[in-house]
């Protein structure tokens, strides 16, 4: 990594850095894999405990990328990655614990990583004046199912003595607080990116991962499709291409594209391929028989997670108005390119 100059505090920085935290994970990889091949200096940080180095195979190779493998909460480690590593320009915070079965049955741990880390990372970016894009998710809105670019969309969030679906949404609900206040008393310039469904390769595809892999590992080795009751809940799927797009237009982008202020947006990401999961079922199966037994079994109907949102949609205006930021991906383009990557 190239030196470029010395900041404010004494400490290097660097040309052109990005800082990655969750980089290990599927959005995470995507994104550095993108930010290498545009000739960026990357340094990526995760602890592994739901990203896999098999993610980063290739990057882990390129002179610009370091990987550092620890907890963002431990005390003083960002201090000691700023003296090593120099100030970045940017920093995209996705480190969280995902997966709606991590929900229950883990949800201390995940209101404890997703709130420290963010804490952590927060207190770097205001200290340093480094640009932030924070992920956020749909599921800060928690059942509410209106647009949630929408500044009069309200959050709603069932009683907590019924289940822990929403120790995900909730910790990215106060997220966000903590990072409008920042931005509202100080000088943090923080953009926050709420993909919705990103799909594509390396995403997990066990009981606690995403729907998309989970149907793709059942769909390529014949077994049925578990689709979680009723099956007529919607979502919008959207290109892990097109998600990465977005959060390099909101690193780079110092305004907006329409010449206002970037920092302090929330913007939904999110194709228009708004569909049942039954219907994704059906369109997996349909473009997988071409590489499986075309005898493959179909779907089954399982008991799902309380606290399921029967409709989630977005509206990617702001996110087009602002980033010039359009979905490019059709579901079915996409479902192809993630068969094939399975594939191989």
């Amino acid at each position: 990594m190239t030196v470029a100059s010395i900041s404010r505090h004494g400490v290097p920085r660097h040309m052109a850095g990005w800082w990655v935290t969750g980089a290990a994970g599927f959005i995470g990889s995507h994104l550095v894999d993108r930010l290498l091949n545009e000739n960026h200096s990357v340094l990526g940080i995760d602890d592994l405990s739901r990203g896999s180095r098999k993610n980063l195979e290739k990057s882990i190779e390129n002179a610009n990328f370091d990987l550092i493998v620890r907890d963002l909460r431990n005390p003083g480690l960002s201090e000691r990655l700023l003296q090593r590593h120099g100030v970045p320009d940017v920093i995209v915070h996705l480190a969280a614990i995902n997966g709606t079965q991590w929900f229950h049955d883990r949800a201390d741990d995940v209101i404890d990583v997703n709130l420290g880390c963010t804490k952590a990372v927060l207190e770097l970016s205001n200290k340093y004046s480094i640009r932030l894009v924070y992920a956020s998710s749909p599921e800060a809105f928690g059942l509410a199912t209106g647009h949630s670019s929408l500044p009069h969309e309200a959050s709603l969030f069932e009683n907590p003595s019924r289940h822990g679906r929403h120790s995900y949404g909730v910790a990215k609900h106060l997220d966000e607080i903590r990072i409008q206040h920042l931005v509202r008393s100080s000088n943090l310039d923080a953009r926050i990116i709420r993909p919705h469904n990103a799909y594509g390769p390396r995403q997990i595809d066990d009981a606690g991962g995403q729907v998309v892999g989970i149907f793709l590992r059942a769909a390529l080795r014949g077994d049925p499709l578990p689709i979680h009751a009723p099956g007529t809940q919607t979502r919008a799927f959207t290109w892990i291409g097109d998600v990465i797009n977005a959060f390099i237009l909101a690193g780079n982008l110092d305004i907006g594209k329409d010449g206002t202020s970037l920092s302090g947006c929330a913007l939904d990401i999110t194709s228009e391929d708004e569909i049942s999961i039954q219907k994704l079922a059906s369109s997996l199966i349909r473009i997988a028989k071409g590489s499986v037994d075309p005898t493959l079994r179909n779907t089954e109907i399982v008991e799902g997670h309380p606290g399921d949102v029967p409709r989630r949609r977005g509206d990617a205006s702001s996110a087009t108005a602002k980033l010039g930021w359009k979905a490019e991906t059709s579901l079915e383009e996409g479902l192809k390119l993630c068969v094939s990557a399975y594939n191989h």
